[in-house]
């Protein structure tokens, strides 16, 4: 007896065991809704464009007596000609220097203008959106389920059950 006793309990105990046991059931899927994130992204590009800029222009002592060595040359030649070269290059080398001197003057007022190209980088923001996942719902046994996958699952989805041994 008590050998039929060990044997109805290890056939009870096999049957709940392979009733426990999860077992894999394809469920109809109801709905399938993408989730969707948007991703942005930043691509540096160079810029570029001309641009008018200024700089300060420093006195130069040499050019009142370079103009005045010009003015000179070209007032004796002048003068050269009348007899005078040496009034004329007094008077050449007074007009040259003060000429060189005024240009030097209005120089450095006004400064030095240059055209250049300026750059700078700057990035240009794209975003676009793509599917992170899915909203999957499916019904079993008259309950409603709904359930995150990575992947559309199609028409049909395949669980696994475990159904809870018989009391």
């Amino acid at each position: 007896m008590l050998q039929s006793i060990a044997i109805a309990g290890v056939a009870a105990l096999t049957a709940a065991t392979a009733v426990a046991a999860p077992r894999a059931v394809d469920v109809k899927v109801i709905d399938v809704e993408p989730i969707v994130q948007r991703v942005e992204t930043a691509t540096p590009r160079e810029r570029c464009w001309i641009e008018t800029r200024r700089y300060r222009v420093e006195r130069e002592p040499a050019a009142p007596l370079l103009g005045a060595l010009f003015g000179a040359a070209i007032g004796h030649s002048i003068g050269r000609d009348r007899g005078e070269h040496r009034a004329g290059a007094v008077v050449g080398a007074l007009i040259g220097a003060a000429y060189a001197n005024e240009e030097q003057r209005r120089l450095v007022r006004r400064g030095s203008r240059v055209r250049e190209e300026v750059c700078e980088v700057v990035d240009t923001e794209t975003s676009r959106e793509e599917i992170a996942g899915y909203w999957v719902t499916y019904r079993y046994a008259g309950h409603t389920y709904r359930l995150r996958m990575p992947r559309h699952p199609g028409k049909t989805l395949r669980i696994h059950v475990t159904a809870p041994p018989a009391a």
